[in-house]
Order: structure tokens, then sequence, then C-alpha cells
């Protein structure tokens, strides 16, 4: 084995210019003493984001608050999906109100007496509607992204006199 020396004459030229990459690096060039931008100058966190589109889709499906008395509501994420096992008045009139905030769209599915409906609901756009006539104890309530949607589903029961 043949022992070289070339390889150590480089090595402290290589230490030093390593040191003055990282001291150029570090040296920000303003004081310490002044503030710079915090972690929130990239804009909005994922949940301070979420839970814009929340409130969006919670108004949108009429959640506000100064709307009359509701049955049921949620909101989810839309890709994680709305999947609820509703409770209703055996032979009373409902209506499931479905709104996305966010972008691309969700599927709402109702399956009610054997029967399901299912409505795209466009994420920012109107609400959709599914009334539910002679409800049964139990309504099965999906709501689920289509394709690579993203943002907030909601949705809302509320009786109805037809």
């Amino acid at each position: 084995m043949r022992l070289t020396t070339h390889g150590w004459r480089a090595a402290p030229a290589g230490v030093l210019l390593a040191t003055a990459l990282l001291t150029g690096c570090t040296d920000s060039g303003r004081d310490s003493d002044t503030p710079g931008p915090g972690p929130t100058a990239s804009g909005p966190s994922q949940e301070e984001r979420d839970e814009k589109l929340g409130r969006e889709a919670e108004a949108a499906v009429g959640m506000t608050g100064d709307e009359p008395e509701f049955t049921e509501s949620g909101v989810s994420r839309v890709g994680e999906g709305i999947h609820s096992q509703s409770l209703l008045t055996p032979g009373k009139s409902y209506e499931v109100s479905f709104a996305c905030a966010g972008s691309g769209a969700a599927e709402a599915t109702v399956q009610s007496k054997g029967a399901t409906e299912v409505k795209k609901v466009e994420c920012d756009g109107p609400p959709v509607h599914v009334r539910v006539h002679d409800a049964p104890r139990r309504v099965t309530i999906d709501v689920t992204a289509v394709g690579k949607a993203s943002g907030m589903a909601a949705y809302r029961i509320a009786e109805f006199t037809p």
C-alpha cells in the first residue's frame, strides 16, 4: 500500500473552505435585536386554512347560529370524509344539506329505507340538498372527495314540513 501526501495537504484547505461557508451561512447580516419575519410570514398554517374553510362550509349549509334549529350537523376535511349513522324521528321529513369549501368536488350520499341518493357537491359552489320523506329511524350519510379535492365539507340535517 502506497501512502501519498497530497491528500493531507488538501484537507486543511477544505476545512478552511467549509468553515468560511458555514460562517457565511449563519451570519444573517442583521443585528440580533432586530426582529425578523416570524413563522407566519409564509402564510396561514394548515390548521388555520381548515378552520377558515370549515366556517365557510358551515355557513353554506346554515350552521351560523342565526338559523332555525337543526337535528344534526358536522364538518370534516374532504379527504377524510364524513360518515354518519344519523338517528331521526321515524315518519318525519328532513332535508340534508351539504357544502364544500376548498377545491375540487365531493360526493354526498344519503341512504334511507334501502334507497340511495348521490349528489355531486362542487367545492366553493352552492349547497346541495337531499330530502328524506317519511324518515326511518336511521339514515346513513357519507361525503367523500372526488379525485384530489381538498378543503372542508359540512352537512346539516333539519326537519321540514313538505
